[in-house]
């Protein structure tokens, strides 16, 4: 069984919990479990200015966006408010006689293959789990895509994945994240896999159009996944997404 590990760095202060020496860190993915009782990080020598580098273990987590917090604790034993890191954890796969080597990821704006935010990888290989760290700081309230691909070893880039989400800053400074749905793999054969972060309460609507305008695919979706099954001729399209709140347009691309 493959074990799938996050590292993170992280320079913490005594302003994060009450200016005293920090003694004690932990983290926790998801629900707090409260004080005490997440996930310890080891602290050598007591500071009131440390770097904590430790590895967080991904392995039962699921592919989409997840959140890391770390929070500490004083000689007091007071804790101090947690800070907050966003992720993502994305699962790809390439043909069988050729390695991934590269993966890389953009939101909103393709700036070009080779352009986006690289991505580490651990290793190279046919069958990847990786996780990485989303800048959503400077993004604006609202709805935006990430927008995820990967490279094999002859430089050829794959299909692209990509991720609808809402971001919206919290009362308390925090960024929320929601996840809205996912869409892949693009291009495809006409085939392509839709998943919707939760059932929907009312009929959402996806309709496709030509490089002309002309609508050529119509359907309605109240399930949280489905495919899309285009018996279309090959080239550009536009897809649209709408339910009651949000609309989406992306541009599909059928091999």
């Amino acid at each position: 069984m493959k074990t799938y590990i996050l590292f993170f760095f992280l320079l913490v202060s005594s302003v994060l919990c009450t200016g005293q020496l920090i003694t004690r860190a932990e983290y926790f993915i998801g629900e707090d479990p409260g004080f005490g009782l997440a996930t310890p990080i080891e602290i050598l020598t007591p500071g009131d200015e440390l770097s904590l580098e430790f590895t967080a273990d991904i392995q039962t987590l699921s592919e989409g966006f997840q959140f890391i917090n770390i929070r500490v604790k004083d000689e007091l034993g007071k804790w101090g408010l947690p800070a907050q890191r966003v992720f993502y954890l994305f699962k790809s796969q390439s043909s069988a006689d050729t390695e991934i080597t590269g993966v890389e990821y953009f939101i909103d704006t393709d700036p070009g293959f080779g352009n986006g935010t690289a991505v580490s990888l651990p290793s190279v290989g046919n069958d990847l789990t990786v996780s990485f760290n989303v800048n959503v700081a400077a993004l604006d309230d609202g709805e935006h895509i990430l927008y995820i691909r990967s490279k094999d070893v002859l430089n050829r880039w794959g299909h692209m994945y990509y991720q609808a989400f809402t971001s919206l800053y919290t009362s308390v400074g925090e960024i929320k994240i929601e996840s809205i749905f996912k869409l892949y793999p693009n291009p495809g054969n006409g085939e392509f896999y839709l998943e919707f972060s939760e059932e929907q309460d009312y009929p959402v609507r996806i309709s496709i159009t030509d490089v002309g305008g002309k609508r050529v695919y119509e359907s309605e979706y109240r399930n949280r996944t489905g495919f899309l099954n285009l018996n279309l001729p090959a080239g550009f399209y536009f897809l649209t997404i709408k339910s009651a709140e949000k609309n989406f347009s992306q541009k599909i691309i059928i091999n």
